[in-house]
């Protein structure tokens, strides 16, 4: 498993990228305002992005998506609750989760 927290941001928050040494697929947890550290940490380990999990909808740690799926295609991921405050935001989920939901990465 490939795991990187990284600072993004003027806020300095932390993303995730959570990676698969064998499939190379990853996910990214977060995704702030800076989609070029994430991008470059994927480039450099051979990942390939495909899920992007939004915790919450506060801009701190959304503002990196759209630029993410317009680079990599991934999916949005988020629980149901948060789905209609990122759609005001522009933000396209792909995939609605609810609690206690499992996913395999």
């Amino acid at each position: 498993m490939i795991f990187k927290q990284i600072p993004v941001g003027m806020m300095a928050n932390f993303t995730y990228l959570i990676g698969s040494e064998k499939t190379r697929q990853a996910a990214v947890v977060d995704p702030a305002s800076s989609a070029g550290d994430i991008l470059k940490f994927a480039k450099e380990h051979d990942l390939k992005i495909e899920l992007l999990f939004a915790t919450h909808e506060h801009s701190d740690h959304t503002l990196g998506i759209s630029s993410l799926v317009e680079k990599t295609g991934a999916k949005v991921v988020a629980h149901k609750r948060e789905v209609l405050a990122l759609e005001r935001k522009h933000i396209d989920v792909g995939v609605r989760v609810e609690d206690g939901q499992k996913l395999q990465l």
